[in-house]
């Protein structure tokens, strides 16, 4: 705590001060002295500084391993030192240290290094939960078509029915579908489908993260759905199509029925509806506006799910519906209030 403060001292006076010393705090067990030592290194940067800095993604504190990340990517931003920080990220990504895979695996996505995208695809099997949401993030985030058909085959292991509670799988479910989405891989959809009926043994982030994807699938199906061919006419391709518009028809009923459950035993997870809600809106089924305007009412609320129906109805006619008004919220408990000023006296003078 005293070599801490101390050297914190000297950073605010004069950072060059600390440059002796910085060496010597970097392997330190107390987290704060490391702190000064890498922000001395990260304010005083050279090419060995940063390689240094790198081999800190692996803090043993969580908060030290970001400001190392943030720095090394502020500084890649430098043309001269840009490849230092790639080489030396992608050398943690390689390592067998699960702080530093978390780390590299954003310091990388950020830097839109597409090639590290095999690596990643290797790391959405870690036993770390911080690492399978990392790396899931980070291939979304790349989005690299040729590592489509790897996360699918992912998402088809973690589909069977898990822990409501197991919250990294959960978690790159949702990535994994929202990469889906972002690369349009309609092949994963068989996958996705699974998401739709409730099922509690499935968390609501990996739920709402398929549906998410599923509307993005089928944005718009509603006007892409080719007449009803002639007969004789149209050929296979026009079948074909008609086939895909009534499955995106009937994808919308089932979601329409994930939004009107509100009530049940248990009832349907509010995130679950309000995504379900988006995605009719992405898809265009003007059928279920009616629905939407029965659950919506006459009050106006700014309930989540509502305000979803209200953004979907808009999607799909232009329509604006009242929203509720913004109310003052009074946040109380701080450790520092103004005095409450004396209550009024009472028409009997009291």
């Amino acid at each position: 705590a005293v070599a801490a403060e101390a050297l914190r001292a000297l950073y605010q006076g004069a950072p060059d001060s600390v440059l002796p010393v910085a060496e010597q705090a970097l392997p330190s067990r107390a987290a704060e002295v490391r702190r000064v030592g890498i922000q001395t290194y990260l304010q005083l940067v050279t090419v060995e500084r940063l390689r240094t800095l790198a081999g800190h993604l692996n803090d043993p504190h969580p908060d030290l391993r970001a400001v190392v990340r943030e720095g090394l990517y502020t500084h890649s931003q430098d043309p001269q030192f840009e490849s230092v920080v790639r080489e030396a990220a992608i050398a943690v990504l390689a390592s067998d240290d699960w702080r530093g895979q978390e780390q590299a695996c954003l310091l990388l996505a950020a830097l839109d290094r597409k090639e590290v995208a095999p690596r990643l695809v290797e790391l959405l099997y870690s036993d770390r939960d911080e690492v399978m949401i990392a790396s899931a993030w980070a291939l979304r985030t790349l989005a690299v078509p040729e590592t489509a058909p790897a996360m699918v085959a992912r998402l088809r292991e973690l589909s069977e029915p898990i822990s409501n509670e197991d919250w990294g799988v959960s978690h790159q479910i949702a990535h994994l579908s929202e990469a889906i989405a972002v690369l349009k891989y309609r092949p994963a959809l068989d996958v996705l489908r699974i998401y739709i009926p409730k099922n509690l043994q499935y968390h609501e982030i990996a739920r709402s993260g398929a549906i998410y994807a599923i509307g993005v699938l089928f944005e718009d199906a509603a006007k892409a759905a080719p007449a009803e061919p002639t007969p004789g006419g149209g050929g296979l391709d026009k079948a074909a199509k008609l086939a895909d518009a009534a499955l995106a028809s009937q994808l919308a009923d089932q979601l329409m029925g994930r939004v009107r459950e509100a009530t049940g035993m248990p009832p349907e997870f509010p995130e679950v509806r309000r995504t379900s809600a988006i995605a009719i809106g992405r898809m265009g089924y003007q059928s279920h506006i009616p629905g939407f305007k029965e659950m919506l009412g006459s009050e106006v609320s700014a309930d989540p799910v509502e305000l979803a129906m209200r953004w979907s109805i808009h999607r799909m006619t232009g329509e604006l519906l009242p929203i509720a008004e913004a109310k003052p919220q009074e946040a109380t408990g701080w450790f520092l209030e103004p005095i409450p000023s004396p209550t009024h006296a009472d028409s009997s003078g009291k």
